[in-house]
């Protein structure tokens, strides 16, 4: 190739090809002129970049001190074109040469500070090329200067719909945000950007109209209707895809098996109390979300917990003791451990007796429990002699102690 060394460093030139001559057997023709400044990766067969990405993953996770296995495999969406549901412009009046071409979308060339005149990204959905479009035309019409712009931020989903956020270097020329919406445009900002950096640094909001932010219902599993809900931000930074979150999912969920215990709780465990006295068990967000899916939901290769310790705290009469003695019954029956031990500790015996109570009642409002638990009152205990195990409620104020092997301590 015959190129142009723009910039040099100790041990390394960049350079930009001016020529090639000679093409090598993995180039491919690039979608668009423009591809330097949007993803260099186009000039190469989909197999070989594939290859250097797991090249570059490898080497930093090996600095990292992580294990990999010979073959680290990569993941990859279905789509080559219009998969980018994230793109920044920048605008310009000018094409080679400095000729004034009236004002247009661009992206900055690789090494330098001069723009490329488009009229889109091949690369990026269609909702996003059209909105931005949109946009540069009422910008036109309002006759918005371009020194006073600095960049578009776009951003959709994929049901079409696109965010958008107008960075300006002058506050003054701002247009209103609700004169820009149009097209697929669900919400609209327009702030004012220090003009200082390059960056789209939203430094002061000066209209906003619609929403700023997408939600998504991930179906990771084929005929489930289990589902997951992503939210992604419009001045969020990163590209959001979620073809690759819902394989994530996949590939994970053997070892996020936290729905078992949720099922545990709605199936066996009955309210024994309150206006929920003898109905099911049903968590509420925060004990499913926040307590057991971050316990039982992550797990190692090796099939154990991620977390063998947890510190929760919740304030009075939020249901501690009912979910505590809920957890309890599942480790003694639900968590197929031979011989559990299963613990419930407190300062004194009144005190310790209030987790036993409620999960001795627990107990006897389900026939499934009943027939194979024995509850003991006296003694605080409740035994599983299908399994040799049992749960006992501790105290501070009773001494011995000695020889507990306690598979599970609340």
């Amino acid at each position: 190739v015959k190129a142009v060394v723009r910039k040099r460093r100790k041990r390394m030139l960049h350079a930009l090809v001016q020529e090639v001559i000679e093409p090598s057997p993995d180039r491919v023709t690039p979608l668009e002129d423009h591809y330097l400044s949007c993803s260099p990766w186009q000039v190469l067969a989909p197999d070989r970049e594939l290859w250097h990405k797991r090249s570059l993953a490898q080497n930093e996770l090996e600095r990292a001190g992580v294990e990999l296995p010979d073959l680290l495999d990569i993941a990859c969406g279905t789509q080559s074109i219009g998969y980018r549901n994230k793109m920044e412009f920048s605008f310009t009046s000018h094409e080679a040469g400095g000729q004034d071409k009236g004002l247009s979308l661009a992206l900055f060339k690789r090494l330098g500070r001069w723009k490329n005149p488009l009229t889109g990204c091949a690369l990026a959905s269609r909702g996003i090329n059209t909105a931005a479009l949109h946009i540069l035309e009422e910008l036109k019409r309002v006759g918005t200067p371009e020194r006073s712009l600095k960049t578009l931020m776009l951003r959709s989903d994929r049901r079409g719909r696109v965010l958008a956020a107008l960075f300006l270097k002058d506050e003054d020329a701002a247009p209103r945000a609700s004169a820009l919406m149009g097209g697929p445009l669900q919400g609209m900002q327009v702030w004012f950007s220090e003009p200082r950096t390059m960056a789209s640094r939203p430094t002061k909001l000066l209209s906003q109209v619609g929403s700023d932010v997408f939600e998504e219902t991930l179906s990771p599993f084929e005929g489930s209707s289990s589902s997951v809900t992503l939210r992604s931000g419009l001045l969020g930074f990163f590209q959001i895809n979620p073809e690759v979150f819902e394989m994530v999912i996949r590939d994970m969920a053997p070892y996020l098996d936290g729905e078992h215990v949720v099922e545990f709780f709605a199936r066996f465990l009955r309210h024994s109390k309150g206006q929920w006295a003898g109905q099911a068990f049903e968590l509420l967000p925060w004990e499913e979300n926040d307590v057991v899916m971050p316990l039982f939901g992550w797990m190692r290769a090796d099939g154990t917990r991620r977390y063998r310790r947890a510190g929760i705290w919740v304030a009075k009469k939020n249901g501690k003791s009912t979910l505590a003695a809920g957890l309890s019954l599942y480790f003694l029956v639900g968590d197929d451990e031979s011989g559990p031990e299963v613990y419930s500790a407190a300062s004194d015996r009144e005190q310790a007796g209030i987790v036993h109570g409620e999960a001795s009642r627990m107990v006897r409002a389900s026939p499934a429990l009943a027939s194979r638990l024995i509850v003991t009152d006296s003694r605080k205990t409740i035994g599983y002699p299908d399994k040799n195990g049992m749960y006992k409620a501790l105290s501070a104020d009773v001494p011995t102690k000695e020889g507990l092997n306690g598979t599970v301590i609340f």
